[in-house]
This record gives C-alpha cells, sequence and structure tokens, in this order.
C-alpha cells in the first residue's frame, strides 16, 4: 500500500452539520407581540439567539419564558428551550462565547445605534483608527448586554445547568422587578452607562405563553429582506416559480417571466422600502 493510499479501515471523516436557526413560529411572534408591546422602532420577535451552533433539526422546540429588560435602546425576552438543540455537550470551539450564555428573543430595538463614548486622542505609538474605535455592536450584541451587565453586576442571579443554559433566574434584591443604572464595564469599556430594567416572568405566566420555535437552515438575507417588505408575497411567488423550474431542470428566465415582471412592478411601487436595492 503506498502512502498515499489511506488505510482499509480508515473511517472517512464525518461532515460538520450545518449550523441552524431557532425561529419563533408565527403565532408565537404574535403572542410576543400581544403581550409586550414593542418599544422601539425595529420590530422584530422571530428568531432567538443563541450560542453554540444548534445542530439539531427540530421541528418543535417549546420556549420558557424567564425575564424581559430593556435598556433604552433593546427590549428583549430571555428564554431556555425545552428540548436539547444539539447532541452531546454544546461544541463552542466556533463561538465568541465560552458558554451557552444568554438565548434571548429580540423583542424590538431601536433605529439609533448605542451610544458609545468619544474616542480620546490617539497616543504616538497608536496605529487605530479612531473609525476602528467606534465599531458599531452587532445585533446580537446589542441585545445581549443588558442581560450581561445584570448578571455581571449581580443584580440578576442564573442557575444554569451542566452546558450553562440558563434554568432560572431571580434578583439578588428579591422581588420580581428591578430598574437602575449599570456601567458597562468589562469588554465594553467604550458604552455609556445606561438605565437597565428586567422582569422576571413567573412559570404561570410562562406557560400561558406557550412559545413554540423550530429550528431552521438559516435563509438568506436578501430573502428575508424581500419577505418582510411589502411585496412579501409576491416575492414568495416569485422564488416559488424559479425553486419549481430549478427541480423540472427548466429555464427560470422563460419560465417565470411573469412572476418576475409582477415583482420588479411591485418593488417599483414601493420604493421607501426597496430603494435601496
Amino acid at each position: 500500500m503506498s502512502l498515499a493510499e489511506p488505510a482499509a479501515d480508515q473511517e472517512p471523516q464525518e461532515k460538520p452539520k450545518q449550523c441552524l436557526q431557532l425561529n419563533l413560529l408565527p403565532s408565537s411572534t404574535t403572542v410576543v407581540l400581544d403581550n409586550y408591546k414593542a418599544l422601539y422602532e425595529r420590530v422584530v420577535a422571530d428568531r432567538v439567539l443563541i450560542r453554540p451552533c444548534i445542530t439539531e433539526l427540530l421541528a418543535s422546540v417549546p420556549l420558557r419564558a424567564l425575564a424581559i429588560v430593556e435598556d433604552g435602546s433593546t427590549q428583549s425576552l430571555l428564554v431556555v428551550p425545552s428540548v436539547k438543540l444539539w447532541t452531546g455537550p454544546p461544541d463552542l470551539s466556533g463561538s465568541s462565547s465560552d458558554s451557552v450564555g444568554y438565548p434571548v428573543l429580540p423583542i424590538s430595538i431601536g433605529e439609533e445605534q448605542i451610544p458609545h463614548s468619544e474616542a480620546s486622542e490617539p497616543d504616538a505609538a497608536s496605529t487605530g483608527s479612531i473609525e476602528e474605535e467606534r465599531e458599531v455592536p452587532t445585533l446580537w450584541e446589542q441585545v445581549e448586554l443588558p442581560w450581561q451587565l445584570l448578571e455581571r453586576a449581580g443584580v440578576l442571579v442564573i442557575e444554569r445547568d451542566a452546558d450553562a443554559m440558563p434554568l432560572s433566574v431571580s434578583l439578588a434584591t428579591g422581588g420580581i422587578a428591578w430598574s437602575g443604572e449599570l456601567p458597562a464595564g468589562g469588554q465594553n469599556p467604550g458604552v455609556h452607562p445606561r438605565t437597565v430594567t428586567v422582569r422576571l416572568i413567573d412559570s404561570a405566566t410562562s406557560e400561558k405563553l406557550a412559545l413554540q420555535a423550530k429550528s431552521e437552515v438559516p435563509e438568506c438575507g436578501f430573502c428575508r429582506f424581500m419577505k418582510n417588505g411589502p411585496c412579501g408575497d409576491v416575492f414568495i411567488a416569485w422564488e416559488a416559480c424559479v425553486d419549481a423550474a430549478k427541480d423540472a431542470g427548466e429555464d427560470f428566465v422563460e419560465k417565470c417571466g411573469k412572476a418576475t415582471l409582477a415583482l420588479k412592478a411591485c418593488t417599483d411601487q414601493h420604493p421607501e422600502y426597496y430603494g435601496e436595492l
């Protein structure tokens, strides 16, 4: 046997599983928005942000709501899935966090950026630009931050399982609600202190909400953008036509001409949303 040939008993390497998203069912999105009025301009309430990579494709993932927080820029629920989202221990090798952290469901987010402190004057040895010091936080970082601050300050006590998944929460001061100013500190030295308000959600309320999600293959950002706009139904019809043409081995340009023209006509009528395309 040559060195280039694999051993006969060598097992082929298993392909890594694709990272999935945990998306709220539309009916549960309605429940969330009916029970918790959106406070900020960008209303979401459709996807649970959770680390690490979800690998199990699940049609039903019951969620327990533990608490709700708002900090002047974001509004989100801390939730916990009632089923395992991965086989074995969670793989944190590709995660920026060393634990599961905070499974959060963003409800609404302010259009303005989270305020950053003015960048200091660079010294002579500094090679970083002021713009780099003013990096805009990602949506994930924005909605996680108040939860991090609450736990770091000892205000919110989170009981976790062996995988660091939150199981229950309580306030160090007792009661069901707390509001106060918290400094960012830690890994967020450039973020101003903000007033954070948290309210615990009891088990009876969580059961009444009965939130349900499912894990799915991530959808492209462009597709989500198109579907979330006023021409969402027209785009879905166009997408279905294109998929059908591909499955049949047909030329989608010829097969879907009418659907394409209908989509263009609709987007032209709504430049306020699709004008950036």
